[in-house]
């Protein structure tokens, strides 16, 4: 496991089904965890998966500035 990169920010990831993540940005100190609907056919997981990635870029980040 290392670092990745996540929108500009450095962040280590834990990722299960369907949109289980643990996101770890070491710089700004910040940690988010993201539960989804786990009862969904493999198919419609990316859309999902997708949608979370999205808040994250989209809102929660962009709010640390």
């Amino acid at each position: 496991m290392g670092l990745h990169p996540f929108n500009n920010y450095d962040c280590f990831m834990a990722i299960g089904y369907g949109g289980q993540f643990i996101f770890v940005f070491p710089v700004p100190e910040l940690i988010v965890v993201t539960t989804a609907e786990n009862n969904i056919p493999p198919e419609a997981t990316t859309e999902q998966e997708w949608a979370i990635h999205d808040i994250v870029t989209r809102y929660i980040l962009p709010s640390l500035n």
